[in-house]
């Protein structure tokens, strides 16, 4: 089972010699992010009432769909460290 540790600004998940790290952090560009995907949603959905803009509409959809799926491969690189533990205590247990 592995052990897990609040460090405050981060997470620590230790299983074995392996330890996985997700840092806690809030930042501007997060917040900055999700107000421009709420615009191209809103502008989307403005512009698919209008036959004539409805292509736009659904090019402003499809682009907040792709920063959505890029902010979350971004969140899990940038907050996400996996290392070797440098001092293992029970290498050699058993986890099944």
């Amino acid at each position: 089972m592995p052990r897990v540790k609040d460090k405050g600004n981060c997470v620590e998940f230790s299983m074995g010699s392996r330890k996985i790290t997700f840092k806690k952090q809030c930042k501007l560009t997060k917040t900055i992010n999700d107000l421009l995907i709420g615009v191209f949603f809103v502008a989307g959905s403005l512009l698919n009432f209008f036959e004539y803009a409805a292509v736009l509409g659904n090019t402003l959809y499809f682009s907040g769909s792709l920063i959505l799926v890029c902010r979350s491969i971004y969140n899990i690189k940038i907050n996400t460290t996996v290392e070797q533990d440098t001092n293992p205590t029970d290498l050699h247990q058993s986890y099944y």
